[in-house]
């Protein structure tokens, strides 16, 4: 097994610590390692490129030969591009989409999407900094885009802590089992709360007009409350039922907006 990756971007964007990330996961696994980086003029907002080499056989030269590339993994769509010599024929890009212009002659941002389409399927490409933003991160724009192409560098670890056969087959299969059991458990549920959904229909309730609480969770509450002539009030059905807000009060002040208790019957 070998795995070749290169990785691609401008200064600054953290592509060295990508290539970290990957050689310390390799490390870990007992696979051979190579690597080699370019980077003096990244402090510039010059290019920063680092190509790795991963084989559970001994590596004995860093460079990646043209065309033997089987992920590009770059944080800048220009510097994929400049790279795409190297990709092999069954290679896959993962890239950034937020171009960095550095350079006066630049291509345009139709070029760059033009040139994409061109290169099909083979191609992964997204807005990788949003994305961290939004899991409220924005600097970790690069792992982002790092978590986007594992699953086209995950052959590198295949394997790769070298278990005998037998007992290889035999976590296999184990695994299998319980996947196939998770999957099939899932199913029954699945069907269970349609079912629920649907006979819920024909009982009036207001509960579902309360957020988060959906028809089946309403449906478990009306289950487990029973009959409501065992209660003396409604305050104790709603605190049986957990439907009971915490209160804050400080004085003549009492919030408005609070969280519902974690209590409830057990």
């Amino acid at each position: 097994m070998k795995k070749d990756i290169i990785l691609a971007g401008v200064g600054g964007q953290g592509i060295l610590t990508i290539a970290k990330v990957i050689g310390l996961a390799a490390l870990e696994t007992g696979l051979n390692l190579k690597q080699a980086e370019v980077h003096g003029m990244s402090q510039r907002g010059g290019d920063v490129q680092s190509g790795m080499r991963l084989s559970d056989s001994s590596v004995y030269s860093d460079l990646i030969p043209r065309g033997q590339a089987d992920v590009i993994i770059s944080m800048e769509p220009m510097e994929a591009l400049r790279y795409l010599p190297w990709l092999a024929p069954d290679g896959h890009i993962v890239t950034n989409t937020v171009p960095l212009v550095n350079c006066a002659n630049y291509p345009s941002t139709e070029g760059l999407d033009e040139a994409y389409e061109k290169l099909g399927e083979c191609v992964t490409a997204f807005d990788s900094e949003e994305v961290a933003r939004q899991a409220g991160s924005p600097r970790s724009a690069n792992i982002v885009l790092l978590g986007a192409a594992a699953p086209y560098i995950e052959a590198a670890a295949k394997g790769s802590y070298r278990l005998p056969k037998t007992v290889n087959d035999s976590v296999n299969q184990a695994m299998s089992v319980a996947i196939a059991t998770m999957r099939a458990l899932d199913g029954q549920i699945k069907v269970l709360d349609k079912a629920i959904e649907q006979q819920f229909q024909i009982i009036p309730n207001t509960l579902t007009s309360i957020p988060g609480i959906g028809k089946v969770y309403s449906a478990g509450i009306i289950a487990e409350i029973g009959d409501v002539r065992r209660f003396n009030s409604q305050a104790s059905i709603a605190k049986y039922a957990g439907l009971v807000w915490t209160q804050h009060q400080s004085g003549d002040f009492e919030a408005q907006h609070t969280k519902l208790i974690k209590s409830g019957n057990r």
